[in-house]
């Protein structure tokens, strides 16, 4: 019985693989997901998908019959030579039908596969690029790359969104073509029962047959047709952009102590001339856990956190209260405005209630017009580090620290005091640190203002002598504080900690310190090392 059994299921697979039923249900489903597929060809003559664009008056004609409209031979421009009687007309046309467009190139290159390419017009409108591998991609409202086609050797698909966009503008119709074969070797006789061996199928967004036979030696059956795609109306809004989409914050808390939220539109918030009074104001603060940063401070060839503000040029920009330890703060307005939609739902993700109200840099800079530095570590180091390298090159001639090199430069941007008690973004700003303050030092230019070069004389050495022959007051609290640096990123960061990790951190009492607070002080230190030596720089 077990084998009857099996024999029945292998004969009713057979019969369902020769009568292509999963084909046939396809057929239905071509649009309905998200992406759409314009070309493939399988193995041998066994599958075999198309596509072309179809005018609207010419759509009846293409559904009177099966045959495709357009093949992959007749897609290149011609000069075409017109004979009326005596009359020659010659003239170039872009391709050879009219009212039907390829939408997919497939040109022949004498050998092997097809070389394929959307048409030009479809790219140009789209505004897509080559991206990775086989994709062409287009940039969203966030200034990230979203992948809107792929092709290969063998397909061409597209997601269904942009497509139906760029369908709804040329108003044409997109037509699928179909031609599946299917031979079944070492049986004898049609499969199929007589009233299954062949069909019809015609509506009014597609027509197809299917017929089998076995009058010419092994059974074979062919799927062979189209479907047709209606472009949507013009005036349903397809744009896909987030532009008039705005996340909900948490502004406060009621009389029970609930969240309350508001939406960030800024048309919809209050203004000092009385615009939605009833409203919460645009400039109503809303409050952010800091690790909202930690996405752009990790990514610095894409985004660059600086003094009050957050950036991804050209696409946004926002201005940003981050003179806060623990959190930063942001206008509701500001937010609604200046944000892409996406980008909003990941600073919601880190909105906590109010505590507290603006740093008085924020209020300085936001209501009383007035110029403020930030207060916060990292900005005071990096504003330090821009004045010192400039003042000591200006006045000496030569820099102290060299130039950073363009692959480097993100050490600087992505400096900050670590959001969490994280190791490895400990380790991180240690190495950044160690970079820009140990390894950068100019070793040229010091052994030419020394006169004298000694064997295996390390870099701070070099320093430390430099400093203590210029009468330079700061020089072991310096040297102190750039050996820290370099010793903690020797023993930890660029290493696996071990007994001497611990010991450079007691010595520099910061033993069972948080990572915030250890960065936070060698900041400091560097720092005020900074600031000393651009005025030593430019003493007389």
């Amino acid at each position: 019985m077990v084998i009857q059994q099996d024999t029945c299921t292998e004969n009713d697979t057979r019969r369902a693989h020769f009568a292509q039923s999963a084909r046939r249900a396809a057929i239905d489903t071509l649009f309905d997901g998200a992406w759409v597929t314009l070309y493939r060809l399988g193995k041998g003559d066994e599958e075999a998908w198309f596509s072309a664009l179809i005018a609207p008056d010419k759509v009846a004609d293409a559904l009177r019959d099966m045959g495709w409209d357009l093949h992959w031979g007749r897609m290149r421009p011609a000069i075409v030579t017109v004979r009326q009687g005596d009359t020659v007309s010659i003239r170039y046309e872009r391709d050879a039908d009219d009212g039907v467009e390829p939408i997919v190139l497939a040109r022949e290159r004498g050998r092997g596969p097809f070389h394929l390419e959307l048409a030009e017009d479809i790219r140009l409108y789209l505004d897509l690029f080559p991206g990775d591998g086989a994709s062409l991609i287009s940039a969203n409202t966030s200034g990230d790359d979203d992948v809107v086609a792929e092709i290969t050797s063998y397909e061409v698909r597209i997601r269904k969104g942009p497509l139906l966009r760029y369908l709804q503008a040329r108003q044409m119709h997109l037509a699928i073509y179909f031609d599946h074969i299917v031979r079944l070797d070492d049986v004898h006789g049609n499969p199929l029962p007589e009233d299954e061996q062949e069909l019809l199928v015609q509506t009014e967004d597609r027509v197809w047959a299917f017929g089998s036979n076995d009058g010419h030696g092994d059974p074979l059956s062919r799927l062979f047709g189209k479907r047709l795609l209606a472009p949507p109306p013009r005036d349903i809004d397809l744009s896909g952009d987030d532009e008039d989409r705005h996340a909900s914050f948490i502004i406060g808390e009621d009389a029970f102590g609930r969240p309350r939220e508001y939406d960030a539109d800024p048309e919809g918030l209050a203004n000092y001339f009385g615009k939605n009074p009833e409203a919460p104001h645009y400039l109503t603060p809303v409050h952010f856990r800091r690790e909202v940063l930690d996405r752009y401070f990790h990514n610095p060839a894409r985004y660059e956190v600086a003094d009050g503000v957050v950036r991804r040029d050209p696409h946004w920009l926002l201005k940003i209260d981050d003179d806060h330890t623990d959190r930063v703060v942001v206008f509701l307005g500001d937010l609604g405005r200046d944000l892409p939609y996406a980008e909003q739902l990941h600073w919601r993700a880190h909105n906590v209630p109010p505590l507290g109200g603006l740093s008085s840099t924020a209020r300085a800079r936001s209501f009383d017009a007035a110029p403020a530095d930030g207060q916060q570590s990292e900005h005071r180091f990096k504003a330090a580090y821009q004045q010192m390298t400039q003042r000591w090159e200006a006045a000496k001639g030569w820099p102290l620290l060299r130039p950073l090199a363009p692959g480097d430069r993100h050490l600087l941007t992505k400096l900050h005091v670590p959001t969490s008690d994280n190791p490895a973004e400990l380790d991180a700003q240690l190495l950044g640190l160690a970079k820009l303050l140990v390894d950068s030092l100019n070793d040229a230019a010091l052994d030419a203002a020394l006169g004298d070069k000694r064997l295996d004389e390390r870099s701070l050495a070099k320093l430390e002598r430099y400093l203590d022959g210029a009468a330079y007051r700061h020089v072991k609290r310096d040297i102190a504080t750039l050996r820290a640096i370099q010793g903690l990123r020797s023993a930890g960061a660029a290493h696996a900690r071990g007994s001497n990790y611990d010991k450079t951190l007691a010595r520099l009492g910061l033993a069972q310190t948080s990572a915030p607070a250890i960065i936070t002080k060698l900041l400091d230190a560097a720092t005020q090392m900074l600031e000393a030596l651009a005025e030593f720089g430019e003493a007389p």
